[in-house]
């Protein structure tokens, strides 16, 4: 008897985060979540994070969690500042603290051009470009519905996809154009 495929939560991490949910094969559930008012500090989005981490994971808890990667240090240099790198570093703190102690400890960091790679076959876009294909793509699957028709729900889609197709390589075939005509 196989053991059955793990319940994958996929994270594009930022103040607004967006979020999927599901198994390899199925169509993910998915949405984003800001985790405080604009303007708040770095320690109420911070708590608005674990709050709505422990929440969600209390409810139902994932197998596995995979969240976009942080840029190396100076990546950004130029076109962003400490503040933000700050923000993100705890920010991916926090949800690998909750996934800790919640014993979820199936923990993956995926880089955004390997996620891009997969999802549009492309790495080499620029940020505004790729995320653009991304929305498009994830509308053509019929992924993003109700409230889930933003750029962040789009992102962690891409990356649950890319995940899937690591756990279960079949399900990568789904989101290609040689084998669905709907993204083609």
């Amino acid at each position: 008897m196989t053991a059955p495929l793990p319940d994958i939560l996929a994270l594009d991490i930022a103040t607004v985060t967006g979020w999927a949910w599901g198994r390899p094969g199925t169509k993910p559930e998915c949405g984003s979540y800001k985790f405080a008012a604009t303007g708040s500090s770095h320690a109420a989005i911070f708590a608005g994070c674990f709050d709505w981490l422990v929440a969600v994971t209390k409810a139902q808890r994932p197998d596995v969690i995979v969240i976009e990667d942080l840029l190396p240090f100076g990546a950004k240099r130029g076109r962003t500042n400490k503040s933000t790198g700050d923000l993100l570093g705890g920010l991916h703190g926090i949800v690998r603290m909750v996934a800790f102690k919640r014993a979820i400890f199936d923990f993956h960091a995926v880089s955004a051009n390997d996620v891009r790679g997969h999802f549009i076959d492309a790495r080499g876009y620029k940020r505004d470009q790729a995320k653009r294909y991304v929305l498009r793509k994830c509308h053509a699957l019929g992924w993003l519905n109700g409230n889930a028709r933003d750029e962040d729900a789009a992102d962690a889609c891409a990356i649950w996809s890319y995940w899937c197709a690591q756990v279960e390589p079949l399900t990568a075939l789904k989101v290609s154009p040689l084998f669905n005509k709907a993204v083609a």
